[in-house]
Order: C-alpha cells, then structure tokens, then sequence
C-alpha cells in the first residue's frame, strides 16, 4: 500500500494525520460491537485502553465517541483493517505501544468487561468469541498471520511514519476521498466551499458557511420544513483551526456520511452526507468536485 493510498483510506474512515493512532483502537470497537451493542464496562474498558496507549491524539476521542455510540458498517471495520495494515508495516502499531498479541489481550479484556450472563466474571458471548477468534487469527501466531509477516519482514525506517505523524496539513493538494483516479488538485483552483443537494430539495448549490445549520426550522440554513424524517435542528457544518466538521444535534433520526452514522465526523470534501430525506455532496478546498 502506497502513502497516497494510505491517506485516502484513513480519511474515508474521517481520520487524519493528526489522529491515524486511533485506528489501532477499531478492533477492540468491533469485538465491544460483536454481540449486538457496547455494554457501559466495555465502554469504559475501550476508553481506559486507548487513553493508557496515547492514542487519542487529535479528534481521536470525538473519532472513538462515534464508533462506540453507533456501530460502524462492516465495510468500515473492513476498509479500517486495510489501515492498520499499512500502518503496521511501517511500524506504527508500535507508535501505539502495543504488540499483536497485546491488541489481542486487549481484546478480550474488552469482551470480558461486561461480566458475561448474569454478571458471572470471564463469560464471553459467543459472538464476541467469534470476534476474539477472528482477531486471533489476524494479529496471533498462526502461519498466515499479519502480525507474524510482519515481524518476519525487514522493519521500515521510522521516517516512513512521517506522512501519518505531522499536524495536519491545510493547504496542501489531496487526493479525492474514495481514490479518484484524477490525482490531486491544487487549493488554488478549487472553488469556493459548497454543499451540493442532490436529493430531498430542489437541486441546488449552497455555499458553505461557518456555521451551516441543517433542519426543518426555517432559520436553518438549508430548511426542509415538510421532511418528516428531519429534526428541527439536526446537524450543523462548522470549521475549527482550517478543518471541516459536521456534527449531529442529537437528531431522531441520525446524520449519516458515506453510509456511517456519527456524532461528529471530520470532512475532507466529496463525501456524501445525509439527513432525513435530504441527500448532500460536500465540497470542500481542494476538492476537485
């Protein structure tokens, strides 16, 4: 996996260069998630693990908050797993201060936080073995392991690390969210920030303001009053230190960007965000659209 390609497949997860740490952290999420909800121990244990690791750096807390409130998608933990990946190969896990065989403990930690049935101490659910199998398979020391592999190949300068490591940048030219094959734009030819309704309203172009408000109220920026599928006040759009976020205003019935639903999610430009019946394309400084 190239630099670029790892860049793209963190901010697809909305994570960026300040925050990539946390990343280490989503297995844990997916065994909490794998008996069908976060119980308040395992909650806590997650929190607990991932601050002992230094890892919530940047958004990462606002980044862990979501993934523990709702459950990302299957396709998510998946394009999450490519990540750590190719952080793994240049050495990042060990930035986390953990090891294959730690994230495993941790692991079950995790799954063992809730007390199991009836509260009876060490109990797994079933599905959250599963899940702790699965990560064993991954991370432990069967041949085809990752973790194996990787202690087995030459380890990587550290300086491979520097990409993922450095505050993040504001003005230099990416790559679309999703890899689009047009290659990078410059900021100087992007267009004014915007958001694009595609879909719930007439189709329009709004021009993106700090703040932007989304609702049925009619003071909203974008106000959709006869969408019963949309809070009165349901998710705004605000800029912090150069960087784009939305964040949901505890709304009925969710914000959601590219498919997840979130709290508070970091904005690269070309997602696709949606609220009640209301379907936007974001389009941001150095979007080529």
């Amino acid at each position: 996996m190239t630099d670029a390609d790892l860049r793209t497949q963190l901010r697809a997860l909305g994570i960026d260069g300040r925050t990539w740490r946390i990343i280490s952290i989503l297995p844990l999420v997916q065994v909490a998630w794998a008996d069908g909800s976060v119980k308040p121990a395992e909650r806590r244990r997650v929190l607990q693990i991932a601050t002992e690791h230094g890892v919530l750096i940047g958004d990462g807390r606002m980044v862990l908050e979501g993934w523990l409130r709702h459950r990302p998608t299957d396709a998510y933990f998946e394009r999450g797993l490519t990540a750590l990946v190719g952080i793994a190969e240049r050495g990042g896990l060990r930035s986390c201060g953990m090891s294959g065989a730690e994230l495993v403990d941790h692991g079950r930690e995790v799954a063992q936080a809730a007390g199991g049935f009836f509260g009876v101490l060490g109990t797994v659910h079933a599905d959250e073995r599963a899940a702790l199998d699965d990560l064993r398979r991954m991370l432990g020391d069967e041949p085809d392991s990752l973790f194996r592999a990787l202690r087995e190949a030459p380890p990587r300068p550290a300086e491979d690390l520097a990409p993922f490591d450095e505050e993040e940048e504001i003005t230099e030219s990416v790559a679309v969210v999703g890899g689009s094959d047009a290659g990078p734009c410059s900021p100087r030819e992007a267009a004014q920030p915007e958001l694009r309704i595609v879909a719930g309203l007439p189709a329009t172009v709004v021009p993106l303001r700090n703040p932007t408000s989304i609702g049925r109220k009619s003071q909203a920026t974008i106000s959709a009053p006869d969408d019963a599928a949309l809070s009165r006040q349901h998710c705004h759009l605000h800029r912090s230190d150069g960087r784009w976020y939305v964040v949901d205003l505890g709304s009925q019935n969710g914000t959601w960007v590219d498919g997840e639903r979130i709290l508070e999610r970091r904005l690269f430009g070309g997602e696709e965000l949606r609220a009640g019946g209301l379907r936007i394309e974001v389009a941001l400084d150095g979007d080529c659209g």
